[in-house]
Formats: structure tokens, sequence, C-alpha cells
């Protein structure tokens, strides 16, 4: 086995001294949690002598005046004993990943940091995860995506703040630039492909020309089919989070890599009106519904799918090994055919609409709702997530066998047939409830 040799396509600087103090900005940017987190990281770090400091995406989203809480830190040294030191002192818990010299905090206040020994990284063959190796923060920035995450501050008390910026990711943030670090670094990692497309898109950037080519030759060449399926689903989710999550989605199609994940995937103009009217839903319930709790991202994954047979659309949820939340939802939505029809009868009670849509999870019945042009379908679909969803009984099945009803299927249907009347406004109060309950079991053969 033998380490792939690399061409940088950065410019790295030989030394840490020239590099930028942002002790201000954190002082003045960060909340008093935040800092005395670091205060207590870097302190740790002192009592031990090593090197502390703050990496990845944290850095870049101060640069950027974003809001970040992903707090990831790289020693120099032991990363699981600097974890089970500062726990040690300042309390909370330590998760280890002894393969990758990794480790997580977990603070009593439900904060996670994510601690990472400096390292180098050996691929012996493309996609595959990496073998790893002692190194300094020079070795541990290099082994890094892109140039704007490849940027560390240090949080010891000596060299608090400083910036360590060796490949010019500062620069990039300031040009709206995103570029690799080598030219080898999509045939390393070739998630890293749809990761160049989130952030490109979610900041405004533009991909500079050689990592645009790098990409395109890694999306030609099926780098993709070297790598694990859960991890492509990981960065589909991802991608997929994104607050216009389209937009990344149309770039990935021009650029070749959509059609890897399959063919029959597009971006065309029914793809991209079916997104929008999915923002509009979800803002609807959103709004109406602050209190319930909705994966907004499965709902663009239905829609990303949209276009393929149902056949296709189940198959592809078990090829990238979706949660088996979304394999559910692709199994009920390949039943909106018939719910559609129904819900489009010129007359229908609501006690109709909420046995077709009481069955099927929230998701579900908002992507009917953003999928369907009908007026009448989305009114029924609101009136449902508004109101009949909520409706309950006061009857229980102690109730029934108060009645002299014998125990067994018959509760279910007498409970559901009083809830139904309820819906369909034809009982109210309980003692209503308790009528309608008896003149049901009459009705069904009362001995």
């Amino acid at each position: 086995m033998h380490t792939v040799q690399k061409k940088s396509n950065s410019e790295p600087r030989p030394d840490l001294v020239s590099v930028a103090d942002l002790s201000g900005p954190m002082e003045t940017g960060l909340t008093s949690r935040t800092r005395t987190l670091f205060s207590d990281l870097g302190q740790t770090a002192d009592a031990m002598g090593c090197a502390l400091y703050v990496v990845g995406g944290w850095p870049r989203d101060l640069l950027l005046n974003r809001p970040n809480f992903d707090v990831d830190v790289v020693v120099e040294g032991d990363g699981v004993a600097f974890a089970e030191a500062f726990v040690s002192k300042k309390g909370g818990r330590v998760v280890r990943h002894e393969r990758f010299q990794t480790a997580m905090i977990v603070l009593e206040n439900g904060c996670k940091v994510d601690v990472v020994s400096a390292r180098q990284e050996c691929y012996h063959r493309p996609g595959a995860l990496p073998t790893v190796q002692p190194g300094g923060i020079e070795q541990d920035l290099y082994r890094r995506d892109f140039t704007i995450n490849s940027m560390a501050i240090q949080l010891n008390a000596a060299g608090y703040g400083r910036l360590v910026d060796l490949f010019g990711g500062r620069r990039d943030l300031e040009q709206k630039t995103l570029r690799v670090l080598h030219e080898r670094s999509f045939v390393e990692d070739p998630t890293r492909m749809m990761r160049a497309v989130r952030f490109e898109q979610r900041f405004g950037f533009r991909m500079e020309r050689t990592t645009e080519q790098l990409l395109r030759h890694a999306a030609a060449d099926q780098m993709l089919e070297r790598v694990s399926s859960e991890r492509i689903r990981e960065e589909l989710i991802l991608l997929l989070r994104e607050e216009h999550p389209y937009k990344p989605l149309l770039r990935l199609d021009e650029l070749g890599v959509l059609r890897a994940l399959h063919p029959g995937l597009r971006t065309d103009g029914d793809r991209k009106n079916l997104f929008a009217r999915i923002g509009e839903a979800l803002s609807w319930f959103g709004q109406r519904h602050p209190d319930d709790v909705v994966d907004r991202w499965m709902l663009f994954f239905l829609g990303l799918m949209d276009a393929l047979e149902v056949k296709e659309k189940s198959a592809f949820a078990e090829k990238w090994r979706m949660p088996r939340k979304v394999r559910e939802l692709v199994r009920e939505i390949g039943h909106f055919v018939e719910v559609v029809v129904s819900l489009t009868e010129a007359r229908i009670h609501p006690s109709r609409i909420y046995r077709l849509l009481n069955p099927i999870k929230t998701e579900s019945v908002l992507f009917l709702m953003a999928r369907s042009t009908e007026k009448s379908v989305k009114q029924r679909i609101a009136l449902y997530l508004d109101r009949l969803r909520k409706v309950s009984i006061e009857l229980s099945g102690r109730d029934l066998s108060d009645m002299g009803i014998p125990p067994g299927p018959i509760f279910r249907t007498i409970l559901d047939g009083v809830l139904e009347a309820k819906i369909d406004g034809k009982v109210g109060s309980k003692a209503e409830e308790w009528a309608w309950a008896g003149k049901m079991w009459r009705a069904l053969g009362e001995p």
C-alpha cells in the first residue's frame, strides 16, 4: 500500500508567523457561554502542554459573520486524552472513537465539542476511508476539503485568537471562491463533490475554474460509485436540509453529479415549481402549527424523486439506505392517485377526508398538498391539518363496557364511528357520544 501523491491546488505558507489576530472579533462576536468554553478548552491544553485550535466551519463562519454552534477542535497531541482531561476538570462525558484518534465531549449543558488529534491521512484507494497518522496542524489542515474550511484559530492563552491560514482561505472568502486544496481531492473523497455544491450555493460563492474541472472529471469517471451508500446518503440529506435545496440540486445536475445518483433525476421546470410549492406548504404549516415538527428535508426528497416511477422510487430509497420513515413515506405516496381522486369529489363529508388522510404521516399529507394543483384538494387538506386531525372524543372503552358491550374489535368500530360522527358535527357532548354509541351497538347487532 502507498500514500496517494497529491499536487497542491493552493499556495501553502511555510510558517505560522504572519497570521492574523482575531482575538478582537472573537471577544465581541462570541456569546458568554462560548467564550467560557473556549477559555476552559485553552486552559486544559495549556496544562497538558499542547497546542489547541478551533477548526473547520467555525473560523469560516466567524469571518463571514455567520452563527455557528458546531465546535470542532484539533489538538497537537492525543485528542482522546485531551477530552478525558477536560471532562475530569469541567464535567460531562467523553465518547471515544479510537480508530480515528477522535472523541466527542458532551457537556452537562448539552453542548458538544468534537476533538481530533492533529493528523495526516493516507488513502489507499479512491473513495476509501483514510488511514490516519499523527501530524501537526499544517498536515491536519491540508487533509481538509476546501480552503475556506482549512483555517484554524488557536485557543491557547499565549496565542489566543491567532488565525492559521496556510492555503488562502481568508482570501477565497473575500473573493467568494470555492477551491480544493489539491487535484486528487474529489478522487480521495468523492462525497466532496456534493459538499462543494452545497457550500457554493449556501454562501453564494463560485467554484474556482480548476476546482470545477476536477469535479466534472470525477463525476464523469463515476467516482461516486466507489463510495458507500451511507456516506452519499448523509451528504444528500445535508443538501436537502439547506434553506433552498433546489439551487444545489440544479447545480449538481449542471455538473453531471445528479445523474450519478439516478439517471431519471432531473431539475426541469416541473421540479422547480414543485420545490417552490413544497416550500410554501412548509411555510404555511410552520406558521399555523409552530409546535408540530416535520422532517422538511423528507418532503424535498419526495420532490426530487417525483418524476420516477413508483418502483423506481422505492429502489432509489433502498439503494441509498434512507431511514425507515422515508421508505414508509415512499410507500404512502404510491397510493396518492386514489386519495386525490377521492378528495376531488364534488361532495365529501369531513369524516371521509379524515379517513383518507389520517392513516398517513404529516409529511405525506403536506407533500400531497404541495403536489396538487386542485384548489379544492388543497382546501380539504388544510381543513384536515387545521381542524379535523385534532378532533377527539370523551367516550372510552370503559364507557362501552359500562354500557354492557363486550370487549373486542367492536370497541374500535364504535369509537371510530363516534369520532367520525363528531367530525361531521352530528354529536357534541359526551352524552350525545354515549347515545350515538348505543345507536351503533344496536345497529351492529345488539343481542
